[in-house]
């Protein structure tokens, strides 16, 4: 019997000698697919619970279990599932899962356990201890835990093999932690045991652990102030925002805005309300009075099934803008042309207003007995003595030029420029123009028409008919939809 085993002992070493070769070869093979191993490393931020721990448990693939490769991870190398399988090391399965055998003999020495029995106390001043069974306490090897928590509403139930759901909370070296902990939640969570020689990943999900706390009505609304405030057609629009509680157990559902205005306690006040979703933190109160005093309240609400949670209102008082008409129009200018007949060309720069200008008026006239150091009448019709017309013309907003045509010469006119809003109008700005003298061998002398061109506004004639000059003298009054002729007894009459 022994010489049979001796002789079946010296056949397998002679083998092994003839062999040696393919020997040396194969486990050249086999380390080289060891250290490199299939697939290629995910990107580092995308690494989550222990694969994304600060700690060097690695530095080659052949420090990782199984198919685990190791990777960088941002702040530190741990093994991590592979992706793009297929590429890379060509080594077989049977091969990688006999490699991952021989690791667990020697590799690991040195990895501590996944730790297990995760248990809960709660505490006062909202916070719970939590502790662990410290299977590395006889062994003079560092050990870090790494601690994450699964927190969701009483009475959801998310699915514990779901990444996305945990958050990675502390990392600490006793395994013993205190956590916060907040009222109408349940908890739940997972410790890892990492030494420098790497760990074996995260402990079973915990038992559910839920807070005894009653939940509170959440604190109010902060900093309440007046960001904006605009005029829309003699109204007034102000936009109000806040900052969001502090210290919240469950975020907020909605908000509530209140407003009204100040009056004396024997008037009648309508109070106003608006409802505001919880991710939002500002609202426009529309079609506000100008120039009136204002009470503002926004309450904060938390919505937990059928239960409502209200704050008490943040409160504050304001006042309105009190919208006064647009400046004078600014720099009026004007432009002697002498091409067609005689024209002057005015000019004048945009004013200041607290609503936008929607239009300008335009009046040209003749400087006469009629005409005083003051604000000229809306009109447009012949002077006191007949010989000249008086020009109104209506611009819109985004033009600031106008030309009067076919004027006098040697004539002195004086233009008034208005500017109008949704307020009101503003004072005229007053521009005074001489026409200069022509060398012409002749010169009319009757009422002669007044012509008023631009490239956006139509033009506009007036002249008075031939009985009428025969028998008065006739002067237009024009308002914003007709002309209205208005004859007046002349001292001259014509035969």
């Amino acid at each position: 019997m022994n010489s049979i085993f001796l002789d079946r002992q010296n056949q397998l070493l002679s083998s092994i000698e003839d062999d040696e070769g393919e020997c040396l070869k194969t486990c050249n093979y086999l380390r080289v697919n060891s250290l490199t191993k299939q697939g290629s490393c995910p990107q580092a931020l995308a690494a989550i619970g222990f694969e994304a721990a600060c700690v060097e448990s690695c530095t080659a693939d052949i420090h990782c279990d199984s198919h685990l490769k190791c990777c960088a991870n941002g702040c530190g190398w741990t093994c991590q599932e592979p992706v793009n399988l297929g590429t890379g090391s060509l080594l077989p399965t049977w091969t990688s899962v006999i490699y991952s055998l021989f690791k667990e003999t020697s590799w690991n020495i040195g990895v501590p356990p996944i730790p297990t029995f995760i248990n809960w106390r709660e505490l006062n001043h909202r916070t719970a201890t939590l502790w662990w069974d410290d299977t590395m306490r006889f062994s003079n090897v560092p050990v870090v835990y790494i601690l994450k928590e699964l927190k969701y509403f009483n009475g959801e139930k998310p699915d514990p093999n779901d990444k996305k759901g945990w958050t990675q909370i502390l990392q600490t070296t006793r395994p013993i932690a205190n956590v916060s902990i907040s009222a109408g939640y349940t908890y739940q969570y997972a410790v890892a045991a990492v030494s420098s020689q790497g760990s074996l990943g995260f402990s079973n999900t915990s038992q559910e652990f839920r807070s005894s706390l009653e939940i509170r009505d959440p604190n109010p609304p902060r900093n309440l102030r007046v960001t904006k405030n605009t005029t829309v057609r003699d109204r007034q629009r102000v936009t109000v925002k806040w900052d969001p509680p502090a210290e919240l157990d469950f975020p907020i559902t909605r908000y509530k805005v209140f407003y009204r205005k100040i009056m004396s306690k024997h008037a009648d006040i309508e109070q106003h309300q608006k409802s505001v979703h919880g991710d939002r933190h500002s609202l426009t109160l529309k079609d506000l009075d100008p120039n009136t005093q204002y009470l503002v309240q926004v309450q904060a609400i938390v919505q937990v099934g059928k239960k409502r949670y209200r704050s008490t209102k943040e409160t504050m008082q304001m006042v309105t803008d009190n919208p006064l008409p647009p400046k004078r129009p600014a720099k009026p200018t004007y432009v002697v042309h002498t091409n067609n007949g005689l024209s002057v060309e005015v000019s004048w720069k945009r004013p200041v207003s607290h609503s936008p200008v929607v239009r300008y008026l335009v009046h040209l006239v003749m400087v006469g007995e009629h005409v005083a150091d003051k604000d000229p009448p809306i009109v447009l019709g012949l002077n006191s003595n007949c010989t000249e017309l008086v020009v109104n013309a209506t611009m819109p907003a985004n033009q600031t030029r106008f030309q009067f045509n076919t004027l006098r010469e040697n004539t002195q006119y004086i233009v008034y420029i208005y500017a109008d809003s949704e307020i009101g109008r503003s004072p005229p700005t007053k521009l005074s123009v001489k026409t200069p003298i022509l060398h012409t061998q002749w010169q009319d002398t009757s009422p002669r028409k007044t012509v008023s061109t631009t490239s956006q506004i139509p033009e506009r004639n007036f002249e008075p008919t031939s009985a009428q000059i025969g028998s008065a003298c006739s002067l237009y009054v024009i308002s914003s939809l007709q002309l209205v002729l208005i004859s007046f007894i002349s001292h001259v009459f014509v035969p």
